[in-house]
């Protein structure tokens, strides 16, 4: 076991970034979580990765594609911004 100075700890953060998430776009153009992936949604994944006290934070792209393949932000930044905070992403 190793035991980090108090101020050491207190810098220490969890972390989570997941850019697999979408499914792609509505007719409306809001992002869609890829359901195979996050049944319960991406609100619930934010809630409980927040209540174990992990940061939950979404990689995305300025193209419309991420540098994996999936969708990118290009034309949605707003949209997606809003939608990122409304899951509880930091």
């Amino acid at each position: 076991m190793i035991i980090l100075p108090r101020q050491a700890r207190d810098k220490h953060e969890e972390k989570l970034r997941q850019e697999a998430f979408s499914a792609g776009r509505d007719a409306s153009g809001q992002l869609e979580p890829n359901p195979e992936r996050f049944p319960l949604g991406m609100k619930h994944l934010g809630d409980h990765m927040h209540s174990l006290g992990v940061s939950f934070g979404i990689y995305s792209d300025e193209g419309t594609r991420t540098c994996g393949g999936f969708q990118g932000s290009e034309g949605h930044e707003a949209k997606d911004a809003k939608t990122f905070a409304d899951w509880g992403v930091e």
